[in-house]
């Protein structure tokens, strides 16, 4: 993965987690940040979901309409707007984000 992103050009810091190694771009400070600035480059809008301790940089951004985060399993002293039990439950909220999306869209009068 290090040498996929090295590839295309991005410097990255290598930021472990509690089962996973995030890969963070150089010029931000956390996955907050680089969040922002991937979301201003490509979306208006992002879904963020995460578990670990260091998703917290993202689910404090606070950035209503902008940002919907989710945390999976709950933690009183999480900043996350929503919380799921587990990974069943994200499975089923990606199902149902694909679902509505591939449904036919209705013009409004």
């Amino acid at each position: 993965m290090v040498a996929a992103a090295a590839a295309l050009g991005t410097r990255v810091r290598i930021v472990p987690g509690r089962l996973a190694v995030d890969l963070v771009p150089d010029v931000a400070s956390h996955k907050g940040i680089a969040l922002r600035r991937l979301r201003a480059r490509v979306a208006d809008t992002a879904l963020y979901v995460g578990d670990d301790a260091s998703d917290e940089d993202v689910f404090t951004l606070n950035e209503p309409g902008r940002l919907l985060s989710v945390r999976v399993g709950r933690r009183r002293d999480s900043a996350a707007s929503y919380f799921l039990r587990g990974q069943s439950e994200v499975d089923d909220l990606l199902e149902e984000l694909v679902r509505l999306r591939s449904r036919p869209r209705r013009l409004s009068a």
